[in-house]
């Protein structure tokens, strides 16, 4: 009987030890937590590039800093840089505009001596929406529905200058 007490009383001291132990490791890390919590929250982040990707994992944006100047770029949901601005050490500053096969239609800029350029790639230029327009099947020359008969108060008499 004395056997047996004396190993009840054995392992009744394992477990105060074993409670104390877990005790103490939980206020550790109770107070580690606390400690991390507490510290400000960065506001500065420093890097020379940055890569930002969607939840497949494609880069949708990127923008960095090298010896060749500093840019961004915005790309579409297969990769395919659609937007990108960017500035040369020189002073060159310009922006591009790409179509899906990320071939570039829209590219407007300045240089180091304050000229600016604008280039339109296979494009048609229409101002204020749709107009009439002899290639147009809806609106053939001088036969718009807001301007029948080719009245139109800018090329009167279908006389449209496209």
């Amino acid at each position: 009987m004395k056997n047996i007490e004396h190993r009840i009383e054995m392992l009744e001291r394992r477990c105060r030890r074993q409670q104390l132990l877990i005790g103490g490791i939980a206020m550790a890390l109770a107070g580690a937590v606390g400690l991390g919590m507490s510290q400000d929250k960065p506001t500065d982040m420093v890097v020379n590039s940055l890569t930002i990707l969607d939840t497949k994992g494609t880069p949708r944006m990127e923008m960095g800093v090298n010896k060749d100047g500093s840019g961004l770029s915005f790309n579409d949901a297969e990769g395919n840089m659609r937007i990108t601005m960017g500035c040369s050490p020189n002073g060159d500053a310009g922006i591009a505009v790409f179509d899906s096969k990320s071939v570039p239609r829209i590219a407007m800029g300045t240089d180091s001596s304050n000229e600016a350029g604008l280039v339109l790639t296979n494009a048609e230029l229409i101002e204020g929406g749709q107009q009439d327009h002899p290639d147009h099947p809806d609106h053939p020359k001088g036969d718009h529905p807001e301007h029948p008969g080719g009245d139109h108060p800018d090329h009167p008499s279908g006389d449209h200058p496209g």
